[in-house]
């Protein structure tokens, strides 16, 4: 047996900078308000990847949406929290002639393993919060009539859009797939190392 070292620390806990920590820190929800959100009605959204049991991360961000969703119901407006299942993410991998090919969550049926255990965690959240919420696949976002118009406007944006969404990718690139609706399989997006 392998002697382990003794790992030496301050006792502080540092927390990273940027991004999502920080936007909580003060009011985030007066901030909301002031911004000009005049409606009644308020869907705050949520992506999960149900792929597997829930864990820690999923449940953090869970809590977070349905506490910011408590915090608007408290402040007057109607508001659900609505549940995206990116059920379009890998199950399995499929090599034809050296070349790998992926099917989808939804496809493989994967998804139908995992979605009770997440329906059981947002129930125990709208219980704690109050706040409703509802379930969309992506099959129901893909079948919005408005979604043709908002795919050609990416299309004709490509390049600025392409700069937002990978910027240390070069050349940037606008990943869009599809699967094959007959087998299910969609090309596989490799990352380049350097951003790993």
């Amino acid at each position: 047996m392998k002697k382990q070292k003794n790992i030496f620390h301050d006792g502080e806990v540092y927390h990273p900078t940027g991004a999502a920590p920080y936007i909580w820190r003060e009011k985030y929800v007066d901030y909301i308000l002031e911004q000009g959100l005049g409606k009644r009605e308020v869907k705050v959204s949520i992506g999960i990847q149900p792929n597997g049991t829930p864990h820690f991360g999923t449940l953090t961000a869970i809590s977070v949406t349905f506490s910011l969703a408590q915090k608007l119901k408290e402040a007057g407006k109607k508001v659900t929290v609505v549940v995206d299942l990116i059920d379009s993410e890998r199950a399995d991998m499929v090599k034809i002639e050296g070349i790998e090919y992926q099917r989808s969550l939804a496809y493989t049926g994967v998804i139908n393993n995992y979605i009770r255990e997440f329906r059981e965690v947002l129930e125990k959240f709208c219980s704690y919060s109050g706040v409703n919420f509802e379930i969309m696949a992506q099959k129901d976002f893909n079948s919005h009539k408005n979604l043709p118009k908002i795919i050609k406007k990416i299309l004709a944006e490509r390049e600025k859009i392409e700069s937002l969404l990978s910027p240390n990718l070069k050349p940037a690139s606008l990943r869009l797939r599809v699967p094959c609706p007959e087998c299910g399989l969609t090309d596989v997006f490799e990352i380049p190392s350097y951003l790993i």
